[in-house]
């Protein structure tokens, strides 16, 4: 109870960073560092309620992809729908989410806008051309050479009622991230953020 009361939203949200640095080096996927956390959020001892963004990233994830469980999808439901501004990142969570229940592919579309596209992708990605991340190029995903975890092979994303690609693999026209439309109040990154190596 205490870790939880220590673990709330105010202590974790600066902590993106640290996160991904301590998972790259421990080599682990960032979900084993923050899933110790997350019974603090599903218990309500961490609210959202009040921020104007959460930053939700699920890594690779793994085989099947990383999902958020059912109480994670009903919090950042609410969160959006009260009007709230969300970032979510992960590999393959499109994929799980899709290949999910009917509560798992109603988030996938009504919240995050996405669903799973066809073609394969790389690890280079850049803003869609003319979109407001156009300037984002030469973007270069680990591979686990770069001494972190390598990404794997990011789901290709396709926009559901409401969204729109900003984010393509290279030089394709395969998404790997949608903005919920108008606004960008939801941004859905396929790639993890934390699996990005360059230019940053």
């Amino acid at each position: 109870m205490v870790a939880g009361l220590a673990n709330g939203t105010m202590n974790i949200l600066p902590w993106g960073g640290p996160t991904a640095r301590a998972s790259s080096a421990l080599q682990i996927d960032a979900n084993e560092i923050f899933a110790p956390m997350v019974p603090a959020l599903a218990a309500g001892l961490a609210n959202l309620t009040g921020y104007g963004l959460v930053d939700w990233f699920t890594g690779r994830g793994g085989v099947g992809g990383a999902a958020p469980t059912p109480a994670e999808q009903d919090a950042l439901s609410a969160f959006v729908t009260g009007g709230g501004h969300l970032l979510f990142s992960g590999s393959n969570v499109a994929s799980r989410l899709a290949g999910g229940d009917m509560d798992d592919q109603a988030f996938l579309a009504n919240i995050l806008r996405a669903a799973v596209g066809n073609g394969t992708s790389s690890l280079l990605v850049e803003g869609q051309p003319g979109d407001w991340l156009e300037a984002a190029t030469g973007l270069v995903l680990e591979d686990g050479t770069h001494g972190g975890l390598a990404v794997g092979a990011p789901d290709v994303l396709a926009p559901a009622a409401g969204g729109a690609s900003v984010l393509r693999y290279t030089g394709t026209e395969l998404s790997a991230g949608i903005a919920s439309t108008p606004g960008g109040q939801v941004l859905f990154l396929s790639v993890p953020l934390e699996g990005l190596v360059s230019p940053l």
